[in-house]
């Protein structure tokens, strides 16, 4: 017998708002609402939305090493050394390395008392809630009793803060206990559209109250899963169920820079050494981007192939991209195939041509280092630059990530050092290289991210915003603006 869809504590809420109410992984969803997906859409891009994803499992484990060890099994990550108030995305792993879920893990300050706080997807509650009970018996689930929202889009911090405390150098992916209706909410600065955003976890009593207060801002408005899943789509992010499956690892899916490598070594961790053979062998198949050439939508399960008819791949998600005015997917390719060479679709029985195009689909705009960075110039070294008030901020380019390879080791330059143009700086490791970090500019090196240190893997997950590497005050800003821009860089790379 079929079980009913549950109802999230704010169906009624939703209906009265105009909300189209469907059946999604088990819960009744809202869907859209009377302005439609694409307008929802463009406001998160333009402005903020709201969407109530209270579908999502939370649960609550206490940080304790017997815990911790257990949960090592399963997630690839040192859960030992995670840093206090901070989130990381990971995974729940199979004895094959496949992916049982991808998670946010957080380790959280609650009362003086540390807890990994984990948000993991509705579908899959059955599946991780054993893993988490097994190992640690006294998890608590609090999805049943907190809602969960998610305010994303640019103005995002700037309507949170006129209703919560929320501290100026807040970072993506950092994490705290905040105060509303004298009740303790959870607040990461997370989300799943590629931009500035928060996800909210609050008490059910207090639910409402906040997202009619979060509506009073007059270009922010109720979102429901289909603009998140356009969203999402346009950022390059996977989702359980269609890039991510019990059959795929994270390495086949394009995520080996979530992984902890030093984790790899480790027998304990299902999977192992499946994963670190994928690490140094070609693989199977690879994750790619696609646009359509034409008016036709491209849809999950579609069949892709070459220019003689063989069958290459798959459609794995699909959808009409409101940024770019034309369909776009993500789907998996036979790593064989020449991305030089036409690629084509099945649709409607017939053979359309369709272009592979990098992912994202757009530019991702979390929120860094305290502050927007400005426009990204770039070296021919391939360092990028971003200057706020005279303070230059520098890493490597994605294009230098993608061409060392997963950063395994990095060595950070000294504080205090005066530098000129073209002195190297530090050095990155890589599985594959060792590579010499320039300074792009004269100045003096203020700060290093020390993040770095315990976790060189940030420059891999994201080279040219949380994976900066180090800050110098400037001493000539007509340095700045001799270095090529971002469309500049790309001819560059091209020639």
């Amino acid at each position: 017998m079929n079980q009913l869809p549950i109802d999230i504590p704010l169906k009624n809420f939703h209906q009265n708002n105009g909300a189209k109410i469907l059946p999604f992984a088990g819960f009744n969803m809202p869907i859209n609402y009377k302005t439609g997906i694409i307008n929802e859409h463009k406001n998160v891009r333009n402005h903020s939305g709201i969407f109530d994803v209270s579908h999502m499992g939370q649960i609550l484990i206490e940080n304790n090493e017997s815990y911790l060890h257990k949960l090592e099994k399963y997630i690839p990550l040192q859960l030992k050394k995670l840093i206090k108030n901070r989130s990381h995305y990971s995974f729940l792993l199979n004895k094959d390395g496949g992916v049982i879920d991808d998670l946010i893990i957080s380790n959280i300050d609650i009362k003086d008392k540390l807890y990994l706080y984990i948000v993991y997807n509705a579908s899959r509650k059955k599946e991780d809630e054993e893993i988490f009970i097994s190992c640690a018996p006294n998890a608590e689930k609090i999805y049943n009793k907190n809602c969960l929202f998610a305010i994303q889009g640019p103005d995002s911090i700037n309507v949170l803060k006129n209703i919560i405390d929320i501290p100026n150098n807040m970072n993506f992916f950092d994490i705290l206990i905040s105060k509303y209706d004298n009740n303790e909410i959870i607040v990461s600065r997370s989300g799943y559209t590629g931009e500035d955003g928060f996800e909210l976890s609050i008490p059910n009593e207090s639910a409402e109250n906040l997202i009619t207060d979060l509506l009073k801002n007059e270009n922010t408005m109720l979102c429901g899963l289909g603009s998140r899943d356009s969203l999402r789509l346009e950022a390059g992010l996977s989702l359980y169920g269609h890039e991510l499956n019990e059959n795929i690892t994270p390495i086949e899916a394009g995520l080996s820079w979530a992984l902890d490598k030093e984790r790899l070594e480790d027998k304990n961790l299902n999977g192992n050494k499946i994963l670190s053979d994928q690490l140094k062998n070609n693989l199977s198949n690879k994750k790619i981007g696609l646009i359509s050439t034409n008016k036709s939508m491209l849809r999950d399960g579609m069949t892709l192939f070459d220019n003689n008819n063989n069958e290459i791949g798959k459609i794995t998600s699909g959808c009409f991209s409101p940024n770019l005015n034309k369909s776009i997917a993500i789907g998996y390719i036979n790593s064989e195939f020449n991305t030089d060479n036409p690629i084509f679709c099945e649709i409607r029985k017939k053979l359309e041509l369709v272009k592979i195009n990098n992912l994202p689909f757009v530019k991702k705009n979390y929120k860094k280092m305290g502050a927007y960075m400005s426009e990204k110039k770039y070296t021919k070294d391939h360092e990028w630059v971003s200057i706020e008030n005279e303070i230059a901020t520098i890493g490597i380019s994605n294009h230098a990530q993608e061409s060392l390879g997963d950063i395994v080791f990095i060595e950070l330059p000294s504080v205090g050092n005066s530098v000129k143009a073209k002195d190297e700086i530090c050095v990155v490791e890589s599985v594959k290289a060792a590579s010499d970090i320039y300074a792009p500019i004269d100045g003096e090196i203020i700060e290093v991210n020390n993040n770095l240190e315990n976790d060189a893997a940030i420059i891999n997950q994201d080279a040219e915003n949380d994976g900066w590497i180090f800050k110098m005050k400037i001493s000539d800003s007509n340095q700045y603006s001799d270095l090529m821009s971002e469309d500049e860089y790309k001819q560059f790379l091209e020639q």
